[in-house]
């Protein structure tokens, strides 16, 4: 529900772009599965995630995908929708993060 002029954004993270690469086809099932549908996905299953920031990287990579789908949605519309990707944010947990070994590479 959009009207022309209108402009969406949402929040994803880096961490949606560092991990490894899913390929085409899981990238379409991510960025175009109904909503409700998206737990059915093999690449989603409990058993395929491996830990917490696997889900998160994976949650974060979802969002980015289904934005650009929508993006050609809401440009027919006359509308625009965006997905950022912040780094590091300067907060207790962030500041944690870049006190551990992976410093450099952050």
């Amino acid at each position: 529900m959009i009207t022309p002029g209108g402009v969406g954004l949402t929040i994803s993270s880096q961490s949606g772009h560092r991990m490894a690469q899913l390929g085409a086809e899981i990238d379409e099932q991510l960025a175009t599965t109904p909503t409700e549908d998206l737990l059915g996905l093999d690449v989603l299953a409990p058993e395929t995630i491996k830990d917490t920031l696997h889900a998160y990287q994976i949650a974060k990579r979802c969002n980015e995908k289904r934005v650009m789908y929508e993006s050609i949605k809401w440009g027919e519309k006359g509308a625009r929708v965006n997905s950022i990707s912040p780094g590091i944010i300067v907060s207790p947990p962030g500041h944690r993060r870049i006190q551990r070994p992976q410093r450099e590479f952050l």
